[in-house]
């Protein structure tokens, strides 16, 4: 298994307004071999996996990525 970071899991990360939790998938995070940055093709998998399997907003986009 390998731990694969993005940026809309550290834009997730940051609003969590629970400390410890934060801090915890930060350092998970960190342990990541690699990073995906978003981009448009990105966002309209995005799209697509909210129309088509009615996964809304963060949990759409950390998905496609």
């Amino acid at each position: 298994m390998e731990i694969v970071s993005s940026e809309a899991l550290v834009a997730e990360t940051n609003n969590n307004p629970y400390n410890e939790r934060r801090v915890f998938v930060e350092s998970v995070l960190q342990e990541a071999k690699s990073f995906q940055n978003l981009n448009e093709n990105l966002l309209t998998r995005a799209e697509d996996i909210e129309v088509n399997m009615r996964i809304k907003g963060i949990d759409s986009l950390n998905l496609a990525c």
